[in-house]
């Protein structure tokens, strides 16, 4: 359905807004992809500060040739973004979950079971993370990447070992030490 001025403009200022403020992930949408599915993964991603925005490619197009990273951008098919202003890495973990919520979907309302085997309800096209624009090959890479709450535990569980070896040593040295007095002293009663 068209859009009227009023809408274009309402969303030529959200696409300028979101090319300058946000960091986003950027998914070519397939068909069949169950409402209820999205819906959740909305909900999920407005919980944590993040939007699945679908693009009118055309208008977005338009804001896009204003910016150097993206002046040569076509536009084909149903595209939409995951957009985030703290951690888009941690939203799109949360839009991956799409596939499951589909797939299961897809198999209550009785579909082939080899198309929901091979069905992919997205594809990666872009990202643009801390103003720096990556291709399809670098997003793929991206989203495999462990999100900053992943990160933040894995530095916490490492600096707990560090912490747990050293007082380890120290409590060992502690030990012989004290083995060392207890032979001393039973010597000496032995006498």
């Amino acid at each position: 359905m068209a859009k009227t001025r009023k809408q274009k403009k309402v969303l030529l200022d959200l696409y300028k807004q979101i090319l300058d403020e946000y960091d986003f992930i950027m998914v070519e949408l397939h068909t069949k992809i169950p409402a209820n599915s999205v819906n959740q993964v909305r909900l999920a991603l407005n919980n944590m500060g993040a939007k699945l925005i679908v693009l009118k490619n055309k208008v977005f197009e338009k804001v896009a040739k204003e910016k150097e990273n993206f002046s040569d951008i076509k536009l084909e098919n149903i595209k939409a973004i995951v957009v985030s202003k703290e951690d888009v890495l941690n939203a799109i973990k949360e839009f991956e979950k799409l596939k499951d919520y589909a797939k299961e979907e897809l198999t209550l309302r009785g579909e082939d079971e080899e198309f929901i085997k091979s069905y992919r309800p997205f594809e990666y096209v872009m990202a643009y993370i801390d103003k720096q624009l990556y291709d399809t090959d670098q997003t793929k890479t991206l989203v495999t990447l462990p999100s900053k709450d992943e990160l933040m535990g894995m530095l916490v569980g490492g600096l707990a070992n560090v912490i747990r070896g050293f007082m380890n040593v120290l409590q060992g040295n502690t030990l012989k030490f004290m083995t060392v007095l207890n032979n001393i002293q039973e010597a000496k009663n032995s006498k």
